[in-house]
């Protein structure tokens, strides 16, 4: 199985890919946006997880470019965060890219499980 972590966090990225070798899922990087959607199409992921944190809306133009390409339009995503988010910059990056998934830190969790299952 494999997992495709988008975010510039080294911190949350190691956390997330010592916690998904536990269920021997190869999990694989990327820092930037076109890195995220260049490995998406590459390595097809079974999930992919977008740090909501990222600066000037970059994870929900990657979000809406994962969504526009058929190679990768299924694949599940869900944004992630881990630091505070104004809730006026979320609604104006979701108002840019137009297409969102959010998941609450119980709701991700929830997912993880059941992709990897």
């Amino acid at each position: 199985q494999r997992l495709l972590i988008f975010s510039d966090d080294i911190e949350l990225t190691n956390e997330v890919r010592s916690s998904m070798a536990k269920f021997h899922v190869s999990t694989s990087v990327a820092l930037d946006g076109r890195q995220a959607v260049e490995l998406a199409a590459l390595v097809r992921p079974e999930f992919v997880l977008v740090d909501l944190g990222l600066p000037r809306g970059e994870a929900l133009r990657v979000v809406a470019r994962l969504r526009l390409d058929a190679k990768t339009a299924a694949i599940p995503v869900a944004l992630l965060w881990n630091r505070r988010i104004e809730p006026s910059d979320l609604r104006s990056y979701a108002a840019r890219v137009g297409r969102d998934t959010l998941l609450a830190p119980d709701d991700l969790r929830r997912a993880l499980v059941a992709a990897l299952s």
